[in-house]
């Protein structure tokens, strides 16, 4: 995730950045980037638990890291960012994109029976099929349940591709967090140039 920032902000970083001892200039930046990815951290996190993605397993806001990189004058954040193994859905809630089956013909989609109340499956269609042998059948591009003698439930849609909106989570994070990032460093700046006057 990158954060851009106005020109004349980074003209007075720069200056005040450059009235600071040579030798202890990374570790200044060094710690203000901490802080940098702490605050794009907690936003993302925010924003992927309701405020822009609906959140179902929680799995995507665990997956957010951030580490400072070794110039000390960047941090990255984002899914895996430390484990360098993003979720492979982080991508596709950014940019939007089609989703089709790898493995089989159908995506199989739960509806409200074989979700949680977050909306996430309780269970696949193959567990389904195996832990009611007998009980499920497809028809009109769906899966069934027999529940009874005449009772069904319709359990997945089955689709051969999904299309998945862009929802720019990432760019709006960077948006939100954009004059507090620029305040963080501006002060870790100031108060490292009020030590030393």
């Amino acid at each position: 995730m990158k954060v851009g920032f106005k020109k004349v902000d980074v003209e007075r970083i720069h200056k005040k950045l450059e009235r600071i001892n040579f030798s202890k200039r990374p570790e200044v930046m060094r710690n203000a980037m901490h802080q940098v990815g702490e605050i794009v951290r907690r936003q993302l996190i925010s924003n992927v638990s309701g405020r822009i993605l609906k959140r179902r397993t929680g799995k995507l806001a665990q997956s957010i890291q951030s580490k400072v990189m070794t110039n000390g004058l960047s941090v990255e954040t984002g899914s895996g960012v430390k484990s360098g193994s993003p979720l492979p859905y982080s991508d596709i809630h950014e940019k939007g994109g089609t989703i089709k089956p790898k493995n089989a013909k159908y995506l199989t989609i739960p509806t409200s029976f074989a979700m949680t109340r977050a909306g996430a499956a309780k269970f696949t269609a193959k567990d389904l099929f195996n832990t009611n042998p007998g009980k499920v059948f497809i028809a009109k591009d769906m899966i069934f349940l027999k529940t009874g003698k005449q009772s069904i439930k319709p359990m997945f849609i089955l689709k051969k591709e999904v299309n998945i909106p862009a929802r720019r989570y990432l760019s709006t994070t960077a948006d939100q967090v954009r004059t507090r990032v620029v305040r963080v460093i501006s002060g870790a700046l100031k108060r490292e140039l009020e030590r030393n006057v």
